[in-house]
Parts: C-alpha cells; structure tokens; sequence
C-alpha cells in the first residue's frame, strides 16, 4: 500500500491532486463571493415559471457564476505556474512542467540561460494570453 501511495504521489497524477489540494481553497473564496451576492429573485421567479432543477441550473445559477468561476480558475492557472516549489518538493525534476523546466535550465543541472529566458517568455505570454481573454470576455458591452 504505502509503495503504491509513494509511486502515485511522485508522478504527474500526484502533482495534480496536490495543486488541487492548495488550490481549490482559493476558487471557493473567489465562488463564495458571488454566491453571496446572488439574486435569489431570479431562482425564485423560474420555479414560479416552471422551470425544472437542471434548467435552473443551467439557465440561471451558472450564468450568475461564470464570471467566478472563470476568475477563479484564471487565479489558479496563473498561481501553479509560479509555484514550482510544490512540483520540486514532490517529483523532482521528474515531471516536465514549464516552471521546472526552467528552474533546471538556471541551476547547477543545467546552466543554458538563453533556453531559459526563451521559456520564461513562452510562460509569460502564455500567462497573459489566459489574463487577457477573460478580461475580454467580461469587458461590459459598448467599452
């Protein structure tokens, strides 16, 4: 059990559970907000119109969390590809990440500067790319 635990946390799966374990605290404070400034009118007067459980959901509370949702999941995409740190602590340099690709390019592995800042730029770009398109997709109507 406890070699079968130790092969899954050190590979790519394990990395995933352990961002999602730090991270999904993040989204939640980010859904709590808009939860907690939902119009509960609006669910109300679909019930009173008919509307079943999943046309509420599909056609009211999700549309009312988008925009939280997708901030929040801007926020974790833009916070593990800066934290590096949780990758090195449990795979090494096993998983090829961008962040630890280029941690290995600047140490004593490796001292390839010129591929690293070429990566350090692809991640920013990148980066910014997520940023941007969902602040276009939230930009109000007529800016």
């Amino acid at each position: 059990m406890t070699r079968n635990l130790s092969a899954f946390l050190f590979t790519w799966r394990g990395l995933i559970v352990a961002y999602l374990y730090f991270l999904i605290p993040r989204t939640i404070l980010t859904l709590t907000v808009a939860w907690s400034n939902m119009d509960w009118s609006l669910i109300e007067a679909a019930q009173s119109l008919g509307a079943g459980r999943a046309a509420i959901l599909l056609r009211v509370l999700l549309p009312m969390l988008l925009p939280s949702i997708l901030s929040g999941s801007s926020l974790l995409f833009a916070v593990s590809m800066g934290a590096f740190g949780t990758a090195f602590a449990l795979t090494g340099t096993s998983v090829k990440i961008l962040p630890m690709v280029i941690y290995t390019q600047v140490s004593d592995m490796s001292t390839d500067i010129a591929q690293a800042d070429a990566l350090a730029v692809v991640l920013t770009l990148v980066t910014t790319g997520v940023i941007v398109l969902y602040e276009r997709s939230f930009r109000p109507s007529g800016t």
